[in-house]
C-alpha cells in the first residue's frame, strides 16, 4: 500500500473512533453536570436550615435565658411524656416526704407556716399556709376559706360535667396551674377529683407537700415545675409583701415590673408532655392563673382546646401581666373563640357572654377580672337539659 493511502486510512479510523466515543464523552459531561447542580442545590438547603436553626436560636426565649442550657442529666431524663408510671412514682416521692419528717422537713421553711382551719360548703379540713407577707394565706388562716363563689362555681362546672358524663369524681382530671399553696388543689380533691397541680416556687411546693401528708387520702399529682412553650429553667421572682405570688421570666430582655423580688431559678416544662396522659382520661377543668404566663403554657397544649375542647377553664385574665411577657391579649383572646369558647364573668353558666372588646374595655385601667372559658358544646348541652 502507498504511504498516502495509509494516511487517509488512519486518518478515517481516527474520525470513525472520535465519532463513536463523543457521544459517550457528551453523557459523562451530562452526568456531571447533573451531579453539581444536585450537590450544589443540596448544599444551599443545607445552609438554610442552619440559617433557620440559628434565627430560631436567636428569637427563642430560653435561649435569651443563661439557664436555658442548664440542664441536668436527671432533668432532662424527667422531661419524657408523662404516663401511669410517672404519676406512681411522684405519687410514691410523696409519700415518702410523708412517712420521713426527720429527712423531709426544711427548718427555715417550717418557721414560716403554720397551719390553717378550713370550713367551705361543709368541708372540713386542715392545710398549711404562710405565717405572713401572704395575701391568701391571710385569707384563708383568718375566713377559713379563700374566694368561695370561684370554689363554688369550679365545683359546680365538675358535678355537671361528670354528671353529663354519667362517671364518678375519681375519673375526671382537673390542671391546676400555678396551685400556689394548693387552695382549689386541696379543695376539689376533697371531692374525689383527680388534681394534676404545677407550683415551681420550692417553698410552695413545700407547703404544698406539707398539706398533703395532713390530707394523704386526696388524689393531687403534685409537679415541681412551670409551664411553658420550651423546655429549661428561668428566673423566677416573688412579689414584695406577697410571697406566695410568683412570676417566672425565661427572657432576659424583659422589663420587669418593679415590685418583684428575684428568689432564684425554676425549671419549666411543656403542657405538650401531659397531653397524651390527659386525652386517655377525661380533662374536666383547667384553673390557670401565671402572671401573663398563660399564653406561653397554653400554647405547647393547643390540643386540649384545638381538638380535645377541654370544657372548662378558668383564667385571671390580666393585660399588663400579659404583656409583660410579650403577648398581646386581644389575639391571646382570639384564640379562645377560634376553638369554640366563649368567656363569661360570673360563673360558667351565666349565659350573659362577653366579647374581647368588652373584657379589653373593663381591664384598659390596668385591672385584672375573672374570666370564666367554657366551650360551646357544653353551653348547648347544659341549654338543652
Amino acid at each position: 500500500m502507498e504511504k498516502e493511502d495509509q494516511v487517509v486510512l488512519k486518518s478515517k479510523a481516527k474520525k470513525e473512533y472520535t465519532s463513536e466515543e463523543l457521544p459517550n464523552q457528551k453523557f459523562e459531561i451530562s452526568q456531571s453536570l447533573i451531579y453539581i447542580v444536585i450537590g450544589i442545590f443540596l448544599f444551599i438547603i443545607f445552609i438554610i436550615n442552619i440559617i433557620k436553626l440559628s434565627n430560631k436560636q436567636k428569637t427563642s426565649p430560653i435561649s435569651n435565658s443563661n439557664l436555658g442550657n442548664s440542664l441536668t442529666i436527671r432533668e432532662i431524663e424527667d422531661i419524657q411524656l408523662f404516663d401511669r408510671n410517672k404519676l406512681e412514682k411522684l405519687k410514691k416521692e410523696q409519700i415518702d416526704f410523708c412517712n420521713n419528717p426527720q429527712q423531709s422537713n426544711i427548718k427555715e421553711y417550717e418557721e414560716q407556716i403554720t397551719i390553717a382551719n378550713i370550713s367551705l360548703l361543709s368541708q372540713l379540713f386542715n392545710m398549711y399556709v404562710y405565717k405572713y407577707d401572704d395575701v391568701i394565706s391571710t385569707e384563708i388562716f383568718n375566713n377559713q376559706n379563700w374566694e368561695g363563689d370561684k370554689t363554688n362555681n369550679l365545683l359546680t362546672a365538675l358535678l355537671y360535667y361528670s354528671a353529663l358524663l354519667n362517671v364518678n369524681a375519681q375519673d375526671i382530671y382537673v390542671l391546676d396551674i400555678g396551685a400556689k399553696i394548693g387552695w382549689y388543689s386541696l379543695f376539689i380533691a376533697k371531692y374525689g377529683y383527680n388534681i394534676i397541680s404545677f407550683e415551681p416556687s420550692e417553698i410552695n411546693n413545700y407547703i404544698l407537700k406539707k398539706s398533703l401528708c395532713l390530707n394523704k387520702e386526696l388524689n393531687i399529682t403534685l409537679i415541681k415545675k412551670g409551664l411553658y412553650s420550651d423546655e429549661g429553667k428561668c428566673d423566677f421572682y416573688i412579689t414584695k409583701g406577697n410571697v406566695g405570688d410568683g412570676w417566672i421570666f425565661c427572657d432576659k430582655n424583659t422589663i420587669l415590673p418593679d415590685n418583684l423580688i428575684k428568689s432564684g431559678e425554676v425549671m419549666v416544662t411543656k403542657l405538650d408532655n401531659y397531653i397524651q396522659f390527659l386525652t386517655q382520661n377525661k380533662l374536666g377543668l383547667i384553673n390557670i392563673n401565671i402572671e401573663g404566663l398563660e399564653e406561653k403554657a397554653l400554647e405547647s397544649g393547643i390540643t386540649i382546646m384545638s381538638k380535645y375542647h377541654v370544657p372548662f377553664i378558668y383564667m385571671n385574665f390580666d393585660p399588663r401581666a400579659l404583656q409583660a411577657h410579650g403577648t398581646d391579649p386581644k389575639i391571646f383572646l382570639k384564640r379562645f373563640l377560634k376553638f369554640g369558647y366563649k368567656f363569661a364573668r360570673y360563673n360558667f353558666f351565666d349565659n350573659d357572654f362577653l366579647s374581647i372588646d368588652e373584657i379589653l374595655g373593663r381591664t384598659n385601667d390596668g385591672s385584672h377580672m375573672n374570666l370564666y372559658i367554657v366551650h360551646t358544646k357544653i353551653i348547648k348541652k347544659y341549654n338543652n337539659s
